[in-house]
């Protein structure tokens, strides 16, 4: 969508399309399009209010072709042969790096660790947050671009029920919603019994429901799940039992995410995508999906910028 300004949201120019060519008229219409509104929402992990009309795309050109995947066993396993033999310290919360010639140093409570350098990947909303105290601070260059860039919500709800109720054969299905405000409401189910060994289903909320989402009572939240589950397989003769196990995201009030992933916001482009990636002094680098252009707000976007600044770093000892 080039030829916006930078300071349209995608949701401004969405509107005015609908108004001028009288879309959606009826309510099946209407609740069609919020579906698809949401399921936008949900891939930005943003309202479309805050999305740049001119940049929420930017990264499309490079999308991989193929069908989704998950890691059978989940993404740990990964994780746990990359690391091994590498000594790793759990339960350290950071909140100060210096940097410098001679080399950094990263504060944790009471602990000090020194090395030659570092490399930062914490979520883009701690960098928002302020969390970590930068000495000497960072470069404005990079602050701007963090306060420009977008990092929205996403949460869900997680269940392991007795047994899969919603099919063997069926891996997503969605739900329409009444209320615009509440399109992003449990529109979207993801069946993980495929790869998770379980009968585990995920119940998926973006846009303004997802923010909602986080100061709700989660027995509320499941009941609410459970009524709209019960609501599309119930008239179909299909028992909806309760779940063994469930749990609620809450993403956006995590001290250590303070939301879910990156997007293009409105006065953002895709260049602070690159900004955020630049080391400071040879001494901090930068890695995660908020520092990858082409692949933003993905796992594998975030894998590989580990490996780009494993080379970066190694280019400089």
């Amino acid at each position: 969508m080039g030829g916006f300004a930078s300071d349209i949201s995608l949701g401004s120019v969405l509107e005015t399309l609908k108004s001028l060519y009288g879309v959606a008229q009826s309510t099946d219409e209407k609740q069609l399009l919020d579906w698809h509104l949401a399921n936008l929402e949900y891939a930005n992990a943003g309202c479309l209010s805050n999305l740049s009309a001119a940049q929420w795309d930017q990264d499309d050109p490079f999308e991989m072709a193929g069908d989704h995947c998950f890691l059978a066993g989940g993404n740990g396993r990964l994780i746990k042969a990359m690391c091994e033999g590498v000594a790793i310290f759990y339960r350290k919360t950071v909140n100060t790096i210096r940097y410098g010639n001679e080399g950094v140093e990263i504060i944790a409570g009471d602990q000090v660790f020194q090395a030659d350098f570092a490399l930062c990947t914490v979520p883009l909303g701690v960098l928002k947050k302020k969390a970590i105290n930068f000495q000497p601070e960072l470069p404005a260059r990079k602050l701007e671009s963090i306060e420009r860039m977008g990092f929205g919500l996403l949460n869900k709800v997680a269940m392991v029920f007795p047994h899969v109720f919603w099919g063997e054969e069926r891996d997503t299905f969605g739900c329409l919603n009444e209320k615009s405000h509440d399109r992003g409401e449990f529109f979207l189910f993801y069946g993980y019994h495929t790869v998770s060994g379980g009968s585990a289903l995920i119940a998926l909320v973006a846009g303004e429901a997802a923010q909602t989402f986080e100061t709700t009572d989660p027995s509320i939240l499941l009941n609410r799940v459970l009524a709209i589950l019960k609501g599309i397989f119930q008239p179909k003769g299909i028992t909806v039992p309760d779940p063994i196990q469930s749990i609620c995201t809450r993403w956006g009030s995590d001290p250590l995410s303070y939301g879910s992933y990156s997007h293009v916001s409105v006065q953002s482009s895709g260049q602070d995508y690159d900004i955020l990636a630049e080391n400071v002094g040879n001494r901090l680098f930068f890695a995660g999906e908020a520092t990858c252009r082409q692949y933003p707000a993905t796992m594998h976007g975030a894998f590989m910028s580990g490996l780009r600044e494993a080379d970066r770093a190694e280019i400089t000892i």
